[in-house]
Parts: structure tokens; C-alpha cells; sequence
């Protein structure tokens, strides 16, 4: 549900932005700080592996396949799993754009940084890998897959 969710906001968005504003148009939201800006990109984050469209279509079926795979694998925490999902959907919003378009729509500026213009797609992995990285530091009460007594520690049950 939350990579639909990412996946179908992601689109929405980017439909709006498409409808609604001129390709390089500018629309300040916290003026000097935020801006709307719409744009094309042609390649990966901060444009590179500019017009490698093919490569990035792999990679993101990929990806997407890896994140079904061990989710189905593995039992994982909540906090694993939203990270995943959030990964598929953003992967997801990115790769359709490449397909249908050939290029995907991005949007998010933040000016006061000169942060390389973005979309949701690319915040939902962001955050995503963040979770991942983030939860695999944290020792949750679940079982990891295949132990059957519970622990994924592999100490003796009999402590």
C-alpha cells in the first residue's frame, strides 16, 4: 500500500505539474528558499548518466525486482518493510516517466541550497534507504527468516 500510494502521488503530481505550468517555470513557494521548478531529466540524480535511458530503465526493473524478492523472502520488521516500499515506489514513479516519456518530470528546488531540482520519487528512495540503513543498526523483537526459534542472533536457546 505505501509504494501504490508513493507511486500514485508521485504521478498525480507530476501530472499537475505537467498541466499546469510551462516546461522551466518557476513558482516560489518560500521565496529564496523553495521553489516549484519544472524540468526534464534526461538522466539520473543531479543529471548524471545524462540520456542513458535504457541503463536506467534496467536498473530500476532491477531494483524493483530485488525489493518483491526479499520482501517475500524474508520476514521483515515494519520499519524494513516501509522502507522497501518507499524504495518500489519511487523506483516505480521514476521508471514509468522513463518509459512513457523517455525523461522524468522533477520539480522540488531548493534554492537556498542549490540542491539539484527533484521529485517525490527520488525523496520516497531517499527516505527509504535511510530507513533500511537506519533499521539495520536496530534490534528488533522479530525473528529473522529460517530460524524458527526466534533469535537471529544465533546464540544458544538454552541461555
Amino acid at each position: 500500500m505505501v509504494a501504490l500510494l508513493v507511486f500514485v502521488l508521485d504521478q498525480g503530481i507530476k501530472a499537475w505539474i505537467q498541466t499546469h505550468m510551462a516546461l522551466g517555470q518557476t513558482i516560489p513557494v518560500i521565496p529564496g528558499v523553495f521553489d516549484i521548478h519544472f524540468i526534464r531529466n534526461p538522466g539520473a540524480a543531479w543529471g548524471i548518466l545524462d540520456h542513458a535511458r535504457w541503463l536506467l530503465v534496467t536498473v530500476a526493473v532491477a531494483v524493483s525486482a530485488a525489493v518483491v524478492a526479499i520482501a517475500q523472502r524474508y520476514r521483515l520488521t515494519m520499519w524494513n518493510r516501509v522502507g522497501l516500499a518507499l524504495v518500489l515506489g519511487g523506483a516505480l514513479g521514476n521508471l514509468w516517466d522513463r518509459v512513457t516519456a523517455g525523461t522524468v518530470v522533477d520539480y522540488l528546488y531548493l534554492e537556498a541550497i542549490h540542491f539539484p531540482v527533484f521529485n517525490l520519487a527520488d525523496s520516497a528512495v531517499c527516505v527509504g534507504v535511510a530507513m533500511l540503513l537506519l533499521g539495520s543498526f536496530r534490534k528488533e523483537g522479530e525473528p529473522a527468516a529460517g530460524t524458527g526459534d526466534g533469535r537471529s542472533t544465533g546464540e544458544d536457546p538454552g541461555r
